[in-house]
Order: C-alpha cells, then structure tokens, then sequence
C-alpha cells in the first residue's frame, strides 16, 4: 500500500467531521439533540474547573488534579453524566474522561466518597436518560467501583433490553452473593433473561479475574494513561502526531482502547493526522498497521459513510487485521458500492480468509438481495461464501434463489452449502425436495449435509409429518438409502419413525441392522425409553446391548417430564441391566449428572465396591456440590464418606453412616472433597426459620428514619400478628428474601426466631441486610446499622453470648427502595461452628 493511499484514508477519516462543519452543523446543536429533559446538565464550578486544569506535567500537578477530582460531589458528577452524548455527535471526550477517572479512584479507599457520589449520580442518571449508550458508557463505571452497592443501581435495568447486556455485564464483574441474588431474580424473558445467565455462568466460571485486582488506579500506569488521553485534545504539530502514535498503538490494551473511543468521539484529534503531511507520511509505512487499524476502528465506531474507493485500500494491505478491518467497514460505511471490493477480495482469498469474510457479510449493511445478486456470478468458492452468508442472515425469501444456483452443473461445495441452507431456512414442505437431491449427493460431505437438513426440518415445531413422509420414502429394496434414512430417523424421533427402526433390527441385511442400531444409540425421544431398556436386555448382541444401555441412561438424564426421583429410579434399572463395569460406570456417570441429593440412594451401595468405588464417589461428589447451599448436611456427609472418614449415626436419613477407604490429600477426589467441606461451611449455621410481622410504614418517613422508631412488636402492642416466612424458592437458603411477601419502599418486617445453644457460650452473630438492620437478643438490642446495601453473608460481624437453653432473637429490617432482604448465622467467636446450636419458632418454646 502507498502512502498517497493511506494519507487519502486518514483524510477520509475526518471527512464527515469537515462536512458537517461546512454544512453548519455544530457540536452544540449536534449534542442538544440527544439530551434528555430530564438529564439536562447543570451549573458545576468544581467540575468546569476541573475540566479547564491542564494535563498534569509533574507530581505536584498531579496532587493538585486529583484534589480537584477528590472535590467533585453527586451534583458534580450528576452534571457530568448530563453531558453525555450519543457516539458520533461530539462534545463529551472531556466529561467521559473525568467520570472514568471518578470511577478509577471511586473504587480505591481514598476515594471512597467518589465512589458514593458516583453511585448516587448514577442511580439519578440511569432513571431520567433514555440515551441507551451514555447508560452503558455509565454501567461501565459503576462496575469499575466493584462496589457491591452498585449491584442495586444496575440491577434496576436488568429488565431494560437496550441496557440489560450492560447491567449483567457490570454485575457479574461486581461479583459476590449480591450479584448472583441479583442476576437469578432477573426478568425470564427475551435478552434480558439472555443476558443474566450469561452473566452467572461468567460468575461460575470465574472468568472476571480477581475483583481486588481489577480496576484499581495506581499513581503511575493509569493516570499516565489518563493524562496521555487528555492530551491529545490541546497537543500540537509533531509532538501531538507522536503522541497519537504512541497511544493508538500502544501495547496496554486500555490505553489503546481509551485512544481509539477518545478519538472517534473527539473528531478534532484528526488534525494531528491531517496536518503537517510529511511527517505524517513518515508514520504510515508498512511497520505501522497498528495504527492503521486504529484509523480503520476510528471510522467504524464514527459509524459514518466514507468513500469506498479510501476503505478498498485496506483490502490490499500486508497486514491481515487491516485487511479485516478494511473489509468490515466497506460492508458497514460503504454498503451499496463496497460489496463490489469485498466480492473481488475473496474472489482472490483463500478458504481461512473466506471462513474470515463470512462473518463480516452477514453482518453488512447491503440488503439480501444485494448479497443475492452475486449468486451465480461469481466462483464456486464465492457463491458458497454468499450461501453461507444468506444463511446466516436467516434470509428465507432467498432460498428459491440459492436452491436454483445449486443445479445439477454447481459445484459440491455450493451443493453443501445450499444443503445446509435448506436446513435453517426452510420449511417441512422443503422435505421432499432434500429428499430427492439425496440420491444425486457428490459425496460423503454433501451427503451429511442434506441429511442434516432432514434433521432440522423434522425436528421444526410445526413439522407434523416430516417423519412420516421420510418414512414413507424408504425403499426397503434399497440397502444403502434403507441405511441412510435410517440414520435420520434415529435422530427426529416420532412413533412411525420407532417402527422403521425397530423393523430394521431385524433385518437380516447387516448394514441395514447396524443402522437400526446406530438409530436406537442415537434416539432422541424418551417416551421409548422403556423400549430401548427392553432391548438392552434382551438382545445378545455385545455392540448393541452397550449401544441401547448408553441410550436409555442419556435418556433418563434427559427426561425433564418426569420428576428427579422418578429419573433416579430409571438410571437404577439402567444400571441393573448393564452386564459389565464399563457400562455400570457409565450409568454411574450419568447418576452425578442428576446433581440431587435423591441418586445418593443408588450411588451409596456401590461406593465403596473395587471396581466402581471411584466413579459411584465421584458421582456422589457431583451431587452433593450441587445441593451443597440447601443441604449442608448431607454435603458434608459425602465429602467425609469420600475422604474415608468415619461418622456416626446418621440422623438426617441420608443413609450415610460408614466411611469408604481412606485417600491420599494429592488425590483429585480428596482435593474435591476438602474443597466441599470448605464450602459447606460457607452455608452451614445460617438461621432459615422465621416468624415475620409486618410490613410496617410512617407516613413520610424513610428507612433510615423508621429504623430508629419504635413500632408495635417493639412496644409488645396487643393484636401484633406473626406468620411463618415464606421462602422464596428462587433463591439460595441463607438469603432470606422479603421482597416477595413484604416488598415495596420505606417499609420494616421484623423476624423472631429462637436459638438453642447447650451452654453459656461467646458466640457471634453473621449479619446481611439490604437496607438498614436493628437485632436483639435475649431482649437488649446487640446491633443496629443503616446502610443502603445488598445483602452480602457477613456484612456485619457481632460479638454477642449466648445462655443455656433457648436465646430468643427478633431482627428488624428496613427497606429503602428497590431489594429487600436480610441473612444470619450464629457461629464461635473464631467463626467456626458451634457444636449443639438449634434454632426454632416453635410457639411452645416460645
């Protein structure tokens, strides 16, 4: 690539900014249009001051712009969030900045009250602004802070599809029990439910990394940073050039990203590529694609049109992300005339950089037909790309298109592709015509495709009789079409399709009898379960027993129209009628899926037998980590059973009462089982029985307030009623959630409840409330604390001392908006656990 192209690139670059100039558009009329009524900005000397201060050239510049940052108040930062725009309109690089900066240092201890007046900011903000990215852009910080106060503000927005990614997003990166209460109680529907289980599974797999690690400022890297984005708005000629460079292609991802976001939302940083061209010139040889690509970014995320002929350069370029980069802003920036280009470059590509083109034309702005209009007119490979691409776009109206260029004369891999178009595009009526491209297939590979295809369409919602017409295609006289049928079969499932197959086990033809087979091994129906279990004993045939055992076993597992219990007692007459280890193992296996406390009754008498004794425990390691918040006991009964550790009577009617052989601590199972001993004890001791009055509310009188008052259980006022609590069946058992029975703002419920301990004992109370909690014990109040909060296990730690005999404990919660939930623990003053400790409500104790 030249540098007279690349230069005519950048200049593309500020093209839109310079035409909006000539036009008369200005940034401030620009910015007004995207400003909400309800968020419009506000007087703020201190952040106006802030916002004038120059960047930072010296420690004592710096200590002076972080006094001015550690000033701002809500009302500051309130105003700053006013100032957002929309991308591409301009006008708030400034603001972004310093509410990036808020969030940094908000989330240190130094700037704790940052942090506060950032979150309340927020909570105003996020409610009053329709703008879906500022409320992002806003989401973004409130994570930064990891404070779990935040989880509150995001979660509010969780049922908000422009916003609820952002919300989920920032939640999970929070973490912590508030999060995953916050994220299971989100709205079960659409992208919203989408987005919070995409959010717990990064929780599960703890793929956010360290939250003390993340996030934090330091005093160099990340105010450098900072204060090298800040710079780039005043810099000038060839130092302001170099400074760009420096930070659009710099190593540290955030700096780099931080340029980028700065620079297309600030369109007068292009004069520093636009100005003194020989220098510039001097930058933009081959060795710099990073910053092309940074050019190439910039444009994509200015979302504006450029010229196709300055974007088909990029498709020429020695660096491959360039020439992706290039490609994806011709089919974004230049959708009618950049198809042309794109069609030219994978003319020339090969098949990894067509696999790479795919993506970027099913996300191009060029309408279907556009794409469709390439069919046939390009080169096999090409045409495939475009089938593929169509495909994905989900464009059905084209499908008589594709199915016409995959004729008799198209090559085999638009015959695939169009193969695998019929599929996802069509409809059960297209059944017929899979069926009689099936005989004509080139090969092994068209031939997997089409019968792909059969599968899809059959297994449509609205398929009704797909089975049967593809039965009723079957030539029996016909070995190897009878073959291939008979694997679709075993995959769509259906009682017509069950006849072919079990007809077919009888055939005295041994490809057809394979195939029958294969079926029973891949049936995806459990309502022939039974059958297949009938077969796995009767038959004498090895391959097929273990093929039908393997299915039934999958089955049982799969089969969510029958409770647990009933799944459990299936797997056993699975694992009764497996004739060697291998298959009980398997079975076996299929037992720790069920992750329920119920298969221990089946896993238990295997345990500690020579040849299973490894499989039934892990099994039973997999069931019990998945009860382990609901049932400590028998959690921690497994996980001693597994360590060999011998144990008493059982009491809990678990049947665990012996202890298998010993295991060395190296051992992978042992490691699991002290790792579920570590986490029952994470839930063991929390108090779950309640009695609840209430709610209770003052006219104009808020949460802190009412915390403080004296209401009717307090003053032991007759007609006081008490109910059990009702659990939430959503919700982990330590949190004990109100919202349901007693939600709504400004409210109290108070709970009673009693604790046994056998002796005078210290001991000490684990509390979590969202939002204020008062409790007493034995009647003197032991701890009172307002904060508005999520519940977190452990927020507060109180020092208290138990009597011999029953301690009666009454905890009063108060709620200020949104969440409302509270959680204790009784354990030791060293925070282990208390041998003896029972809680009751009982009205006899009482």
């Amino acid at each position: 690539m030249t540098r007279r192209t690349w230069t005519k690139l950048v200049i593309a670059a500020a093209g839109a900014t310079l035409l909006l100039g000539a036009l008369g558009c200005s940034q401030s009329s620009g910015s007004a249009a995207n400003h909400d009524d309800n968020a419009r900005a506000t007087d703020s000397p201190r952040l106006d001051a802030l916002l004038a201060m120059p960047p930072a050239s010296n420690d004592a510049e710096m200590a002076e712009w972080r006094s001015a940052l550690y000033a701002l108040t809500t009302d500051d930062v309130l105003a700053a969030m006013s100032r957002l725009r929309e991308p591409a309109t301009g006008g708030d690089a400034d603001v972004r900045r310093v509410l990036h900066a808020v969030a940094m240092y908000g989330g240190s201890t130094a700037g704790a009250a940052l942090g506060t007046a950032l979150r309340d900011a927020a909570a105003q903000y996020l409610r009053s602004t329709k703008w879906a990215e500022p409320r992002r852009f806003v989401m973004a910080q409130l994570a930064l802070t990891r404070h779990p106060d935040a989880i509150r503000i995001l979660a509010d927005h969780l049922a908000d599809e422009a916003v609820c990614e952002s919300a989920a997003r920032g939640i999970a990166q929070i973490g912590g029990d508030g999060a995953r209460v916050a994220l299971s109680r989100a709205p079960r529907r659409g992208a919203c439910a989408q987005s919070a289980d995409w959010a717990l599974g990064l929780l599960d797999q703890g793929v956010l990394g360290d939250p003390a690690l993340e996030g934090k400022p330091t005093e160099g890297d990340a105010v450098a940073a900072h204060q090298k984005i800040a710079a780039l708005e005043s810099a000038q000629g060839a130092d302001g050039h170099r400074l760009l460079i420096e930070c659009a292609t710099s190593d540290d991802p955030e700096l780099r990203r931080g340029t980028i976001r700065q620079w297309a939302a600030t369109p007068t940083i292009d004069r520093l590529l636009t100005e003194g061209k020989r220098p510039l010139l001097g930058e933009l040889g081959d060795a710099n694609s990073a910053l092309r690509s940074a050019i190439l970014e910039v444009l994509l995320i200015r979302d504006e049109p450029v010229a196709p002929e300055a974007l088909a350069v990029a498709t020429t370029d020695s660096d491959r992300n360039v020439r992706h980069l290039g490609l994806r802003a011709l089919s974004r920036l230049s959708p009618d005339s950049g198809m042309a280009p794109i069609l030219a470059y994978a003319e020339r590509a090969d098949e990894q950089e067509r696999a790479a083109i795919r993506p970027i034309l099913a996300e191009s702005r060029s309408g279907n037909q556009r794409l469709a209009g390439g069919l046939g007119r390009s080169s096999e490979g090409v045409t495939a790309l475009l089938i593929e691409a169509l495909t994905d776009r989900l464009a059905r109206e084209r499908l008589p298109a594709i199915l016409d260029v995959a004729g008799p004369n198209a090559g085999e891999r638009v015959h695939i592709a169009a193969a695998e178009a019929i599929g996802i595009l069509g409809e059960a009526e297209q059944v017929p015509e899979v069926l009689r491209r099936l005989p004509g297939a080139r090969d092994d590979r068209h031939r997997a495709a089409l019968q792909e295809a059969l599968v899809r369409l059959a297994r449509r919602p609205d398929a009704g009789g797909a089975s049967a017409a593809i039965v009723s295609a079957i030539n029996p006289d016909d070995e190897a079409q009878f073959a291939m049928l008979l694997d679709v079969l075993g995959q769509t499932g259906g009682d017509q399709a069950w006849g072919a197959v079990r007809k077919a086990l009888d055939d005295p033809r041994p490809a057809v009898r394979d195939a029958g087979w294969r079926a029973v091994g891949r049936w995806p129906i459990p309502a022939q379960l039974q059958d297949i279990l009938e077969l796995a004993r009767s038959t004498q045939d090895e391959g097929a027993h273990v093929s039908a055992l393997r299915s039934a076993a999958r089955l049982a597992v799969e089969n969510q129209a029958v409770p647990v219990s009933q799944r459990v007692i299936l797997l056993g007459a699975v694992l009764k009628a497996a004739r060697r280890a291998e298959e009980r193992k398997v079975v076996i296996s299929r037992l720790g899926e069920i992750r329920d406390s119920s298969a221990l009754a089946v896993l238990l008498p295997i345990s500690d037998d020579p040849e299973l004794s490894r499989e039934a425990r892990t099994a039973m390691l997999s069931n019990a980590e998945a009860v382990v918040s609901t049932r400590t006991e028998i959690s921690r009964m497994v996980a001693e059973r597994v360590l060999g550790r011998p144990r008493a009577a059982d009491a809990t009617g678990s049947g665990i009462t012996t202890a298998g052989s010993a295991l060395p601590a190296d051992d992978p199972l042992a490691v699991r089982a002290q790792a579920l001993l570590e986490k029952v004890a994470e839930y063991e001791d929390f108090v779950i029985d309640w009695m609840t009055s209430g709610p209770y509310t003052l006219e104009n009188v808020g949460a802190a307030d009412l915390l403080e008052r004296s209401l009717a259980p307090e003053l032991e006022s007759a007609g006081v009623q008490w109910t059990p609590l009702r659990r939430s069946p959503n919700t982990e058992p330590w949190y004990i959630d109100l919202a349901p029975q007693f939600g709504g703002d400004n409210r109290a419920v108070y709970l009673w409840t009693q604790v046994y301990s056998p002796r005078n004992t210290e001991a000490r109370f684990e509390i979590g409330s969202d939002d204020g909690v008062r409790v007493w014990l034995n009647g003197e109040v032991v701890h009172t604390k307002y904060a508005v909060r999520e519940c977190e296990r452990a927020s507060d730690i109180v020092p208290v001392r138990l009597k011999a005999g029953w301690n009666p404990v009454t905890m009063k919660v108060a709620n200020g908006t949104g969440s409302f939930a509270a959680c204790l623990r009784v354990r030791a003053q060293d925070g282990s656990r208390m041998p003896g400790i029972r809680v009751t409500t009982s009205s006899e104790v009482r």
